[in-house]
């Protein structure tokens, strides 16, 4: 049985949503796009200029249309994650703001080819179940990153693809792309192995652009995920009920839009109720508050029957050192003692500015060690082995025992970390370090990557949409 984990009793969950209540009502969002001022205005909310007042009726309504589960699928259409099942997914991001290159480990701009490379070893990593990105290759112009990153993640892997975008152009090319590879709009719509994750802008303040993607995606029945990135005591209150009260004011009334538009789309809760550095101005990725607030709003949006978009398997760290290794264990651990049901930035690091394509390696090595913990002591008639126990008494030998062969392999076994005797590592003349044992998994899996090509027609219809939305980007 799944071990779980509560950060809020009963009592604080409903303190925490009537309070939400209460500054929808009564302090409300500001909402920079006049078609859905208009939307709300017409459902009974209270507008007054930019500002909107939303009563908790169309919350209490938005919370019953929208689904328990999604179905994010594969590229094949065939497997999918459950999300709001109880089982938690990861996704690694593909690029970052710097990258170490592999041969000099100097930081530098991500390029395109360091975003194919990173996709090919997802692809075969046994716990990343799902892939995205942050958008800043820098051989691409800004206006077609996200198009060539989509268009590229297409051909090298078969998991689901977390989007990002610009805007809604941005995001009407991922989704066409998508239909093309499925089979047309209503086939995605079915299947969608896309979701697009948008913000609001904290505090209370839900943009024109983060709107019209939410639309498009209510519209499109493409997963929608919107999660504010509150920074207690600088985009948010400075204690933690408080940075979740306002990340679930604005996620709350994303949901409600997100509702109106299309009643029963497909909707993910989330957030990042992290906080600022005071001392450094830097926003922490390894804070023990974040991974504790994460926590508490996976609490939250498990009550409200949501699936949870989560974070872990990042942090402050620089470099891939014990820092990074205590970042990673705790916040991945967490996110699965709390259920969350898709979790991303796996691999970042630097405070979330930095990636490497080792830190992916690394953070799934952690992934494997935290699930089975996570998973808990199966105790049953068949483990118990009271009869294995008899059989062997005392000072026997359960080495050559039958039992032993059928359940060894159940257990966890290192793939790039360290695990062998202390007189085999001192005969060693130069025992591999951490870096070179991640460096030479990447080689590995890169060298064995078989890769998933399209077919030919398919290839033809992406070529064509890619060479139209290029040519838009010119004009």
């Amino acid at each position: 049985m799944a071990l779980r984990l509560r950060v809020l009793t009963e009592t604080q969950l409903v303190d925490i949503h009537e309070a939400t209540l209460d500054v929808l009502r009564t302090t409300g969002v500001l909402v920079d796009a006049p078609d859905v001022v208009d939307l709300l205005h017409q459902h009974g909310a209270d507008v007054q200029g930019d500002r909107v007042r939303i009563p908790a009726r169309l919350v209490e309504q938005a919370l019953t249309t929208a689904p328990r589960s999604v179905r994010l699928y594969d590229r094949s259409g065939e497997g999918y994650l459950e999300l709001g099942s109880g089982q938690t997914h990861f996704g690694a991001w593909l690029d970052n703001m710097y990258l170490y290159d592999p041969p000099s480990r100097q930081l530098r701009p991500p390029l395109l080819a360091d975003v194919e490379r990173m996709v090919k070893v997802i692809d075969q990593l046994e716990h990343l179940d799902w892939t995205g990105w942050a958008g800043n290759i820098a051989d691409v112009p800004f206006e077609l990153r996200h198009k060539v990153i989509f268009r590229t993640v297409l051909s090298h892997t078969l998991k689901p693809i977390v989007t990002t975008a610009i805007d809604a152009g941005d995001l009407n090319a991922q989704i066409e792309m998508a239909a093309i590879v499925a089979g047309g709009y209503e086939q995605l719509r079915a299947r969608p192995f896309l979701a697009n994750a948008s913000e609001p802008v904290s505090p209370l303040f839900l943009s024109s652009d983060g709107l019209s993607k939410l639309q498009i995606c209510a519209a499109r029945g493409v997963p929608f995920v919107y999660y504010p990135m509150t920074e207690a005591g600088v985009s948010a209150p400075c204690t933690p009920a408080g940075s979740l009260i306002t990340g679930n004011v604005e996620t709350l009334a994303g949901l409600v839009v997100h509702q109106l538009v299309t009643a029963g789309a497909p909707f993910i809760y989330g957030g990042m109720p992290g906080m600022m550095d005071l001392k450094t101005l830097v926003v922490s990725y390894g804070a023990p508050e974040l991974f504790a607030g994460l926590a508490a709003l996976s609490d939250l949006g498990h009550w409200y029957g949501l699936p949870v978009y989560g974070t872990a398997g990042c942090g402050d760290s620089m470099e891939i050192d014990g820092q990074l290794g205590a970042e990673n264990a705790l916040s991945i651990l967490l996110a699965l003692l709390s259920g969350a049901d898709l979790v991303h930035d796996i691999g970042v690091f630097g405070a979330g500015m930095v990636g490497a394509i080792e830190a992916n390696v690394f953070a799934d090595e952690v992934i494997g060690m935290t699930k089975l913990i996570a998973h808990g002591i199966d105790v049953s008639a068949g483990t118990l082995a009271t009869e294995t126990i008899a059989e062997i008494g005392p000072r026997g030998d359960f080495l050559s025992h039958e039992s032993t062969l059928q359940n060894f392999r159940s257990f966890w076994y290192p793939t790039v970390f360290t695990r062998e005797p202390v007189q085999s590592w001192i005969r060693r003349s130069d025992p591999p370090d951490l870096t070179m044992r991640l460096r030479s998994r990447v080689l590995e899996l890169l060298d064995m990557h078989e890769g998933h090509p399209l077919a030919p027609e398919v290839e033809a219809a992406l070529e064509e949409s890619q060479r139209r939305w290029s040519h838009q980007a010119t004009d």
